[in-house]
């Protein structure tokens, strides 16, 4: 016992770390040293030159590359899912702002009634297409809400509109009727300012 504690006295069983492999040196048990980006650690007496791959003096300590590289699969599936969501954040944020710039009011949508000047159809026949400009300042007209005439004996076949054109088409239920007044009732949107 020296100065009042117990020294022991054997091999070394810390590792020291040793740095990159030299060829010209040789490595007692316990050093660690890196070579072609891995660790190893020597087993027993290593004489210079043998290579850390050798397995009868070292040991693999630690994989840097394949554990490189499986971080750098993970940060790319990790970025590909980032990536993913910024993509869906930026398509919603669009669609977030096209909802913001189209809030309509009640002011906005218009129903309007066309009041039709007098039709000629024959007997149990199609008329011909009419075609009416159904244009307002302000507003485009998106279609046919409801419809009537001043008779019952026809109704249409073809109703629709098509860039603020009114094309319409009756059939006649009556060989004894010919003419009629046609009731569309449009729907309008305000134009965007």
């Amino acid at each position: 016992m020296a100065n009042g504690y117990n020294q022991y006295i054997g091999m070394r069983y810390v590792p020291i770390i040793d740095g990159e492999w030299s060829q010209s040196k040789a490595y007692e048990p316990l050093v660690v040293v890196t070579y072609n980006g891995n660790s190893y650690i020597s087993k027993t007496y290593a004489p210079a030159g043998t290579l850390p791959t050798n397995e009868t003096y070292w040991i693999l300590a630690a994989n840097y590359n394949a554990q490189v590289e499986q971080y750098r699969q993970e940060v790319r599936q990790y970025q590909d899912i980032v990536e993913t969501f910024d993509d869906a954040i930026t398509t919603a944020q669009g669609d977030i702002d096209a909802l913001e710039n189209s809030k309509m009011s009640i002011g906005d949508i218009l129903i309007e009634r066309y009041h039709g000047s007098s039709e000629t159809i024959a007997g149990n026949s199609a008329g011909t297409t009419v075609v009416v400009d159904v244009s307002k300042s302000g507003y485009t007209c998106e279609g046919v809400v409801g419809f009537n005439s001043n008779t019952t004996w026809c109704f249409p076949i073809i109703c629709e509109v098509i860039n603020n054109t009114l094309q319409f088409n009756y059939r006649n239920l009556s060989p004894n009727e010919s003419t009629f007044t046609p009731y569309f009732d449009l729907l309008y949107i305000k134009n965007p300012v």
